[in-house]
């Protein structure tokens, strides 16, 4: 640095270093929490962003290797690699332009489409969460939390209530876990706020539990809804537990669905206890 140039810069104070530290918390933990989400879907965190810039491209769906390694900052050649693990991956398609045969367009498959739109979302709302983070013009904010999470007596209630009750919101991220929900899965209220539902949903049961989520988001209708059932979820300390749920979507005034309530209790012992099918 020129010495003059440094000698005009104005003296950073005790403030200035809090904002500063406060802002490198904020996005390293947005950045942790990327690395988490994309590793609890089975891919990288570079494979989802290759994926955001291709679906993000201003005027277009589509773009060239070139135009990524610009976007991702990154060398053509580890794109290229990018890409082709992608491809392997089925999140993602070349495709020789229809107006230069010479160029070939990244798209995104259908794969690619659903897990891009979940991982936006979610992404979209722990950047909303994060104290004192700059906001992003024209992002679309996140829909409001229902009135019964908001009025203090329903909340106090729901707090103080012996069965695990747990709100997501449209993204999937928790937004409630009472003291029951600590007890059943491990997991403290601090520590589940702002995660996604695949804290407690088994590998193998996710691409079921977001398929259904979303058809619910979409047709404003759970099919299981007031039914209690029995299902798999996850303890913090990995052991798999057997679970009594029952379901119901939360929806605005107008109807627009906010997220959805789950009400559950732990049912291992009496699962473990029941007699087995001969053979099994």
């Amino acid at each position: 640095m020129n010495p003059a140039t440094k000698n005009t810069l104005p003296a950073l104070h005790k403030d200035d270093y809090e904002k500063l530290a406060h802002f490198r918390h904020q996005l390293r933990r947005f950045l942790r929490f990327s690395e988490e989400l994309t590793h609890r879907r089975g891919i990288t965190v570079l494979q989802y962003l290759l994926m955001l810039q291709i679906k993000g491209f201003p005027g277009r769906d589509w773009a060239t290797v070139g135009e990524l390694a610009e976007r991702l900052q990154a060398q053509p050649h580890g794109v290229v690699s990018l890409v082709t693990r992608c491809e392997e991956a089925g999140l993602v398609r070349r495709h020789a332009s229809d107006q230069d045969k010479r160029r070939v367009e990244v798209r995104l498959t259908a794969k690619g489409e659903r897990c891009l739109e979940t991982l936006a979302l979610q992404h979209r709302s722990e950047l909303q969460s994060l104290e004192g983070f700059p906001a992003i013009p024209g992002l679309q904010p996140d829909t409001p939390q229902p009135a019964v999470l908001t009025d203090p007596l329903y909340r106090g209630l729901m707090e103080q209530a012996p069965d695990a009750m747990i709100y997501a919101d449209r993204s999937g991220l928790i937004r409630f876990w009472n003291r029951a929900a600590e007890s059943l899965f491990g997991h403290t209220a601090d520590q589940a706020l702002g995660q996604s539902l695949d804290l407690i949903i088994p590998e193998r049961l996710r691409a079921a539990h977001w398929a259904g989520y979303q058809r619910a988001l979409s047709s404003g209708e759970m099919r299981h809804a007031g039914k209690a059932m029995t299902t798999r979820a996850v303890h913090r300390d990995g052991s798999k537990l057997y679970v009594e749920l029952s379901f119901g979507l939360l929806k605005d005034d107008s109807g627009q669905v906010l997220g959805s309530l789950a009400i559950g209790r732990d049912v291992t012992a009496q699962h473990n206890a029941a007699p087995k099918p001969a053979g099994l």
